[in-house]
């Protein structure tokens, strides 16, 4: 059993891992593919063109949630996964294939657009899918970890593309980093996307759910029901709100570093390396720390503390920036940033119903992540070129921070530790295996 439920593990987080690095490498390579694909006399203009492109792909994540999510709903959270896996791939084929502007003209942002389109439909139907997968498959008193892998996969493809980045940057001569460097990066998910298909095809599906669990029991009344789930789906998108614009702005530090800080590209990336490994541990220690306290503190003390201590972070960062000072500010971001985003994932996964989880799963993290991930790193680079102040990517995230604490006072406890399912904190209920 252990065994089976190891390799469905393994499969979901590779797949979801590759699918968030094909997406984000484009976000740590936006100064090199906004030269490749937007050129321009004006540096900030051809980096506002790529990031109008990054956000283009979060235009279709609503539309991939709902079909992709509905499909894991109806015929299997498996069949989904492989589906989103597949389309992913063909995505960062074409646009680690697409050539330069300076060849094929404006066919090749035109490609590039297409490409991104058709990784944000992928990605919106990814998530639904293989977080429901997560916590269905997980013992009641971790269910929070469990579900952390999805953030945590995300990291680590961040540390990856971050990696990767910085032995290129090492390697290559700036002009040849510029022009194929991004390339070698984008080329490495589409080589290892059919292998993380191959093993999504044989993953089995989660068991049934024990009847006591608050979602798994009779539906309500056709309309309380759906005015309930639709309660539900709106409190989600704004307390997810807060976690999606600040993973965005931990993206952010790339380009800030190199294009506000005037640090080297293998610098940044490197911070970038520091800030998602601290974020890695933090966010499977909030995930912990949930499980025995409970999902509402959890993320109320994280948001606070965020609030509260980036902004500080960055004024200190601002009075010394120099590499080492850059890197251990990225860490701290890292951290603080993903103390509660593993909470905040599993309270929106267990608030719906199994029926219907997938699906509002999917859409109660793309909506947010269309309305905001989509423009932060936009909004934050013109923030800063029409205030001249490079505390605005602090500031937006401390922000998102708070209003997402206001939002978490609709949602309901769904801790199974906090509503006396478990008789000891070190119980495994009924019926979760795989």
């Amino acid at each position: 059993m252990e065994n089976r439920r190891l390799r469905s593990l393994l499969a979901v987080s590779l797949g979801n891992g590759l699918e968030m690095y094909d997406f984000t490498v484009f976000a740590l390579f936006a100064i090199q593919i906004g030269k490749a694909f937007f050129p321009s006399h004006d540096p900030r203009t051809s980096l506002l063109a790529a990031f109008a492109t990054f956000g283009a792909g979060f235009l279709t994540r609503p539309l991939g949630a709902f079909v992709l999510g509905r499909l894991g709903d109806r015929r299997g959270r498996g069949p989904a996964m492989v589906l989103s896996m597949a389309l992913m791939g063909l995505a960062v084929t074409m646009l680690a294939l697409c050539p330069g502007y300076a060849r094929i003209g404006l066919a090749a942002p035109l490609v590039a657009l297409t490409a991104r389109l058709l990784q944000g439909f992928a990605l919106g139907g990814e998530v639904g899918p293989a977080t429901a997968y997560l916590l269905e498959c997980a013992p009641l008193h971790r269910r929070a970890v469990y579900v952390a892998v999805q953030r945590g996969t995300q990291l680590v493809a961040n540390i990856c593309g971050a990696v990767i980045g910085v032995v290129l940057a090492s390697l290559l001569s700036p002009e040849v980093f510029a022009t194929i460097g991004w390339r070698i990066a984008v080329g490495i998910g589409a080589v290892v996307a059919p292998f993380a298909l191959y093993m999504r095809r044989n993953v089995p599906e989660p068991p049934a759910e024990p009847a006591a669990l608050p979602c798994a029991g009779p539906a309500l009344a056709p309309a309380a029901s759906a005015a309930s789930l639709w309660r539900t789906a709106v409190a989600c998108c704004l307390v997810g709100a807060g976690g999606t614009i600040s993973a965005y702005v931990l993206s952010y530090m790339v380009t800030f570093g190199q294009a506000d800080l005037h640090l080297p590209a293998r610098v940044a990336l490197a911070a970038q390396t520091a800030g998602c490994a601290a974020g890695l541990v933090a966010v499977f220690g909030g995930a912990m720390m949930s499980d025995r306290w409970g999902r509402r503190r959890l993320i109320l003390l994280a948001n606070l503390l965020a609030a509260a201590l980036v902004p500080l972070v960055f004024l200190a960062l601002l009075q010394a920036p120099r590499p080492a000072e850059f890197i251990l500010a990225t860490a701290a971001v890292g951290a603080l940033l993903n103390f509660g985003t593993g909470a905040v994932i599993t309270v929106s996964t267990e608030s719906f119903p199994r029926h219907v989880r997938s699906m509002a799963t999917a859409l109660a993290y793309t909506v947010p992540v269309t309305v905001f991930g989509g423009t932060t790193q936009f909004a934050v680079a013109w923030l800063i070129g029409a205030t001249g102040s490079a505390m605005v990517p602090a500031l937006y995230a401390a922000a998102a921070l708070l209003l997402s604490s206001l939002a978490l006072l609709f949602l309901r406890e769904t801790a199974p530790v906090r509503l006396g399912l478990l008789s000891n904190r070190n119980e495994v209920p009924l019926g979760a295996h795989v």
